[in-house]
């Protein structure tokens, strides 16, 4: 596994089989409600990242999107985990 970090951002991605699989968390909050520090986990939307020179180029673009801030439609929230 690779974790990559930007700010308070981190990426980070497994070997799935023949292809990259990777979760997007965003900057830590803290919920009112219940007073935990919790991440926002975002999902790519779209296929795992494959072992080759597009899927490389592909995941480029996706890290620097995703810590420039972007997230719909590329990413989609997926849930919430304590921090």
């Amino acid at each position: 596994m690779v974790r990559w970090m930007s700010g308070a951002c981190s990426i980070e991605v497994a070997v799935a089989g023949a292809s990259l699989d990777a979760r997007f968390f965003g900057s830590p909050a803290r919920d009112e409600a219940t007073g935990e520090t919790l991440v926002p986990v975002y999902d790519r939307s779209g296929p795992a990242y494959d072992l080759d020179r597009s899927g490389s180029e592909r995941m480029g673009r996706d890290i620097e999107a995703f810590f420039a801030g972007e997230r719909e439609p590329t990413f989609r929230f997926a849930r919430f985990e304590p921090r």
